[in-house]
């Protein structure tokens, strides 16, 4: 499936960080209503996805079925909302460093 990705903000994370720290603790993003994480490895790195939504009138983003293509059958996201925004935050773990990809309007606020 060939598919067109949008922008996407990616971030190298300083060394020593990890998953947990690099997200701002401020921000709380496990407070967020409905958010979703998701663990997996891609290309033997590891990876941890986070979705959410938030209000928008925005229409289902071309990176979400990047996403979708890597998860589960059972577990694909499906955006149908016309009023909301989808937002993601994919953290790799690659050679003991960390990057941050964010998608869409309100992710990069929930980085450190």
């Amino acid at each position: 499936m060939e598919s067109e990705i949008g922008q996407i903000s990616i971030f190298l994370a300083k060394d020593g960080k990890s998953f947990e720290s690099v997200l701002d603790a401020d921000a709380n993003l496990a407070k967020v209503k409905g958010v979703k994480s998701f663990d997996f490895k891609s290309n033997g790195a590891d990876c941890r996805f986070f979705y959410f939504e938030k209000p928008s009138t925005k229409s289902n983003p071309p990176w979400l079925d990047f996403v979708n293509e890597k998860l589960p059958a059972a577990e694909k996201i499906s955006f149908g909302s016309g009023s909301k925004s989808a937002n993601g935050i994919l953290l790799i773990g690659l050679e003991k460093r960390v990057f941050v990809a964010t998608f869409g309007r309100s992710a990069q606020s929930y980085i450190a």
